[in-house]
């Protein structure tokens, strides 16, 4: 069974993209979810799909970065895109 842990190397790398992979993911479902939505079913189940994607890709974006310490961070920026990730996931 794989190690849940990741090396300090990772974490580091992971922590340094985290920010960014964050704040475009987000910024990418605002604007995705501000689009009007079809009005076939099909249009409608496709536009609901691509948001359930979208969350899923956040939230293991979020995953990610606690895997890899993200509540050790100093950093206050990168505090603050985790922060706003997680509040908006549970909206």
């Amino acid at each position: 069974m794989p190690s849940k842990l990741l090396d300090d190397q990772t974490k580091e790398k992971v922590l340094a993209f985290l920010p960014e992979a964050l704040g475009k993911a987000l910024h990418s479902y605002k604007e995705f979810m501000g689009a009007e939505i079809p009005d076939d079913a099909k249009g409608f189940s496709a536009h609901h799909t691509a948001c359930k994607v979208a969350i899923a890709h956040i939230e293991l974006l979020l995953k990610l970065g606690r895997m890899s310490g993200s509540d050790e961070i100093t950093d206050e920026e990168i505090k603050k895109e985790i922060a706003e990730a997680e509040a908006e996931m549970k909206r």
